[in-house]
C-alpha cells in the first residue's frame, strides 16, 4: 500500500494536488502541489539517482513497476527514507508521463493486529 500516488509529467513536474505527499512531508497540511517538481523534494545526495532511474525506466519496455529508494526531505529537513513504485506511461497526445507510488522505507504492515 502507498501512502501516496502523484502524476508526473515530462518534466517530472506533478500534475495533480498531490495532497497526500503534502500532508506525509508534512508541507502546507491539505495544500496542493500541482507544477511543482518531485525532485524538489529528493535529497541532494539522491537527485543523480532518481533522475537516472526515472530516465532508464523511460527507455525500457515497462512489464511491472520499477522499485527503488531514494530519501525525501520533509518540512522540518528530516530525510524521510522512502521506495518509489514508478512506471512511465504516454498521456493523451503521446507526451511522456509517470506514475510513482511512494512508500515510506521502514512502514510494517502487520496484519490482524
Amino acid at each position: 500500500v502507498c501512502d501516496a500516488v502523484v502524476e508526473l509529467d515530462d518534466e517530472l513536474r506533478m500534475v495533480g494536488d498531490c495532497t497526500a505527499l503534502s500532508n506525509s512531508l508534512f508541507h502546507h497540511q491539505g495544500k496542493g502541489l500541482k507544477g511543482q517538481s518531485l525532485q524538489q523534494f529528493v535529497v541532494a545526495d539522491d537527485q543523480l539517482f532518481f533522475e537516472g532511474e526515472m530516465v532508464s525506466q523511460d527507455k525500457a519496455s515497462v512489464d511491472a513497476a520499477n522499485m527503488f529508494h531514494v530519501r525525501l526531505r520533509d518540512s522540518w529537513g528530516t530525510a524521510v527514507p522512502m521506495e518509489l513504485f514508478h512506471v512511465p506511461f504516454s498521456g493523451m497526445g503521446g507526451e511522456t508521463r509517470h506514475l510513482v507510488g511512494l512508500r515510506e522505507h521502514g512502514d510494517v504492515h502487520l496484519s490482524g493486529l
